[in-house]
């Protein structure tokens, strides 16, 4: 498991977290909303009152619990709501590298909503902790009206990144010279007419490579090996291993297929059986990694100048069929995650 899906996880433990006593949050409120006098002043400044004003004699002991049940349980659900959105701030500001135009700006507007929801958050749980501030300010309606904008906000800007995301073809044609990308390829400046024709060449060769892998992507699926005992009064279920199965290209059959892992592809524990392009490998351990990282690499022709290269990244959890990871800084965590080193399958000719 890389960092950002040790992330991943720790924000959704805290955003349920939130959730969950978001709802002792809301019963607390009920006792509290009905009194204009508990709503409009702080904990401490109504403590002190109610000993010290016979304006204030009304409010009762069991008054000043309620606020104060009210307060704890507000800054405790303000607090968790503070770490995972600062969390998840965090992850989406990573994802501005790269971005650019309009889905920059949106992926700006996402880290700001974000940021906004913390921001109020923080100023909840302090208020609440510390008793200084009153219910209407720190429950209110300009309070939460912010937190309903921020949502909004992040729901829209987050609907309209899904639209402009790229795909695979879209994000090749903008890096090539002739796209539109702000990190697009440049034609060679070199005075040298012969010089400028061999960069030329090359920068297209590169781009035709670079597309050549995107048209030969394979893809990986992988299933749960599973020893099944049955006894008279229950059946007992191990898992022993995983089958991985990489389908590659027709063309790509021809020349021996490498890869490395986290797990071992090539040794005494493994059953390689290849057929009609798919390489199925039985890897038999009943200590399986909680993610399988994968590193596969081939070439689909014998003038080709380069190996194809491709990163995946899946849980182990249950059997799935998934693609190659395209981003960048994804196939550095997944480089970081291999324990092996390059391991031949051979070709299926």
């Amino acid at each position: 498991m890389n960092d950002d899906d040790k992330l991943d996880v720790t924000q959704k433990v805290f955003y349920s977290a939130s959730a969950w006593t978001g709802i002792t949050t809301g019963k607390a409120w009920n006792a509290v909303k009905g009194n204009e006098t508990l709503r409009s002043h702080s904990y401490r400044a109504l403590l002190k009152l109610a000993s010290d004003n016979e304006d204030f004699a009304h409010i009762t002991s069991k008054n000043l619990s309620d606020l104060k049940h009210f307060n704890k349980w507000l800054g405790i659900t303000a607090s968790l709501g503070v770490v995972a959105a600062g969390i998840e701030t965090i992850r989406e500001y990573g994802k501005l590298k790269g971005l650019q135009g309009s889905e920059k700006t949106l992926q700006w507007a996402v880290v700001g909503s974000l940021g906004a929801q913390a921001g109020v958050g923080a100023f909840q749980a302090l208020g609440a902790v510390s008793g200084r501030l009153s219910a209407n300010a720190i429950f209110g309606g300009p309070v939460m009206g912010v937190l309903l904008l921020a949502t909004f906000v992040h729901i829209l800007a987050t609907s309209y990144l899904d639209m402009l995301k790229k795909d695979a073809y879209e994000a090749w044609l903008s890096k090539t010279p002739w796209g539109r990308g702000d990190n697009r390829a440049q034609w060679s400046s070199n005075s040298s007419f012969e010089a400028n024709i061999a960069e030329n060449r090359e920068i297209v060769r590169k781009a035709l490579f670079d597309l050549n892998t995107i048209i030969n992507q394979p893809t990986i699926s992988h299933e749960l090996i599973v020893k099944t005992t049955a006894y008279p009064q229950y059946t007992h279920k191990e898992t022993v291993g995983v089958t991985v199965n990489i389908h590659v290209p027709e063309g790509a059959t021809k020349f021996p297929l490498r890869v490395k892992s986290n797990l071992p592809f090539v040794n005494d524990d493994c059953i390689l059986r290849w057929k009609d392009g798919v390489y199925s490998v039985d890897i038999l351990s009943k200590e399986l990694p909680s993610y399988l990282s994968i590193q596969l690499e081939y070439t689909t022709s014998e003038n080709s100048k380069g190996k194809h290269q491709y990163w995946f990244q899946h849980s182990l959890k249950q059997g799935a069929t998934y693609s190659a990871v395209l981003d960048n800084d994804k196939q550095k965590q997944i480089d970081s995650a291999i324990a092996t080193d390059w391991q031949e399958l051979g070709s299926q000719e």
